[in-house]
């Protein structure tokens, strides 16, 4: 589930995160203060489907950025995460809250969360969880979510079909949510 290592331009790099050596090496040849981590399976609905490669990529991947954040002693590391680690718990979500998720997807950004609150406490690392709902915008490429399915369905001719009715949710424009990550990343 990780991208390849081929590189797209100067300022844009790609490698896969279950691939420890090939991260260590990149983030002491580019001498990387600090990363800003959104890789990862993101799809609720794929986890459902494969949770063994939802598990597999975002722990190991995650594991793979810690610790190489730890070993080159990184100023500091942001691991986007998702408000579905509270599962049920009463709206509006707080930081206090115990979390409660049940679908493979939310677990794994679950564990990932203890993961990295484990490596701050216990290595003393300066490490932000910021904890994001369903984002949506330019450049989604799954037509899953909500907002570019019903865009899809729009496109293709199509009356979009609602399920349930009664659930409400908050969403997230992608400008807004890149522009939280870099106030946190200054």
């Amino acid at each position: 589930m990780g991208t390849s290592r081929k590189e797209e331009s100067e300022h844009i790099k790609k490698l896969d995160i279950e691939d420890f050596d090939a991260l260590k090496k990149f983030v002491s040849r580019n001498k990387i203060t600090q990363i800003i981590h959104l890789a990862g399976a993101a799809i609720v609905e794929e986890g459902q489907k494969n949770p063994m490669e939802t598990f597999k990529t975002n722990l190991l991947g995650t594991l793979h950025v810690l610790e190489a954040a730890r070993l080159f002693k990184l100023n500091k590391v942001i691991i986007a995460s998702t408000s579905h680690v509270y599962g049920r718990n009463k709206v509006p979500y707080k930081e206090i809250y115990t979390p409660h998720p049940t679908r493979p997807y939310e677990t794994s950004k679950a564990c990932i969360d203890l993961m990295a609150q484990s490596y701050a406490k216990s290595f003393g690392m300066h490490i932000l969880i910021p904890r994001f709902v369903n984002i949506y915008g330019p450049g989604d490429q799954s037509t899953q979510r909500l907002i570019s399915k019903t865009i899809k369905t729009i496109i293709d001719g199509n009356n979009p079909l609602m399920w349930g009715g009664s659930s409400k949710r908050d969403y997230l424009y992608i400008d807004d949510a890149s522009g939280c990550i870099c106030c946190i990343a200054e």
